[in-house]
């Protein structure tokens, strides 16, 4: 009698002990569905109990190693009764992918006796089977975005038009040193006729506030200024009558008639106003007519626009 209450006693313990572990409501899911080796797989496995696992709503869980498979992470999370297994793992063998069990003894302060999960089988698949290839395609070429080709072609052409221009100046230092200083001179000069221009202009406005001689000292300082830069050489201390054999001189004399004869005016304009200054006459002669200020400008204006527009032949 004793020894049948003890085995249904025992018996008893056991079941409850059997239906107190008991998981429900297991689910598995994948992710990608289809999964081949070296794919990066997703594991969520979530169950229920009615028991509590873990005080705790995160355990990081710690498989062995294996050649089969490779671990990335694995958390289980969740508490009262319903969990969560999460698990980032990397296949490396076709056929089913079958992860130990895990005892949750281990992470669990609460469970006295052992108590395991078996997560279902994955099925891993080969790409050689699906695709039927079995050879290893050939290097393809790289890609190219749309228009890369006109711009690789128009980068070559470039390329081409700067080393052509690069062996054309090497071959021509001289002509193009030449050119070079040419432009130079002539944004100079025409600086220049624009400043003197303004000068003489601004001179004629308030010419009935000068005397005959002041009037003639600030053309002429205007007039051997606007040499001293035009030729780079010092017409300040020339004489007025020299002025046009000293021009003639740095065009080697290769000057047309037309341009020696602009020279001429300069220097005859030069020579009134030194006449006008130092004369200390008091005659007719010495004073300017009623129209020769005016007549004077224009005339060097015209004389100084051929001269800004004219090479001179000496080395500066």
């Amino acid at each position: 009698m004793k020894k049948l209450i003890f085995c249904i006693s025992f018996l008893f313990f056991s079941l409850s002990n059997f239906f107190a572990q008991t998981l429900m409501n297991e689910t598995l899911t994948v992710l990608p569905k289809d999964v081949y080796i070296g794919d990066v797989i997703e594991i969520r496995y979530s169950f229920t109990t009615n028991i509590n696992l873990t005080d705790d709503l995160t355990v990081d869980i710690e498989l062995p190693e294996s050649k089969d498979y490779e671990i990335l992470s694995m958390i289980l999370t969740g508490a009262n009764g319903s969990y969560v297994l999460q698990a980032s793992c990397i296949p490396w063998k076709v056929g089913a992918l079958d992860l130990p069990k895990i005892d949750l003894s281990d992470y669990s302060k609460t469970l006295t006796t052992s108590f395991a999960i078996d997560i279902p089988s994955i099925t891993v698949q080969s790409i050689v089977e699906k695709t039927q290839k079995k050879e290893i395609r050939p290097v393809a070429s790289p890609l190219l975005i749309p228009g890369t080709t006109w711009l690789v072609y128009l980068i070559i052409l470039l390329f081409i038009i700067f080393l052509a221009l690069l062996i054309y100046l090497l071959i021509h230092t001289k002509k193009v040193i030449s050119l070079w200083n040419d432009l130079v001179q002539k944004r100079i000069s025409k600086k220049n006729l624009k400043k003197t221009i303004k000068q003489i202009k601004r001179l004629n406005k308030k010419s009935a506030k000068y005397s005959d001689s002041d009037f003639a000292k600030e053309l002429s300082i205007i007039t051997r200024q606007f040499l001293s830069t035009r030729f780079k050489e010092n017409f300040n201390s020339v004489v007025s009558s020299k002025i046009f054999f000293e021009i003639n001189k740095i065009f080697q004399d290769t000057l047309p008639e037309s341009i020696e004869e602009k020279i001429y005016n300069i220097s005859s304009i030069l020579e009134r106003c030194d006449y006008i200054r130092f004369s200390g006459s008091t005659e007719e002669e010495a004073i300017f007519s009623f129209v020769e200020r005016s007549t004077l400008s224009e005339n060097l204006i015209e004389a100084f626009t051929v001269l800004a527009d004219q090479r001179s032949c000496n080395k500066s």
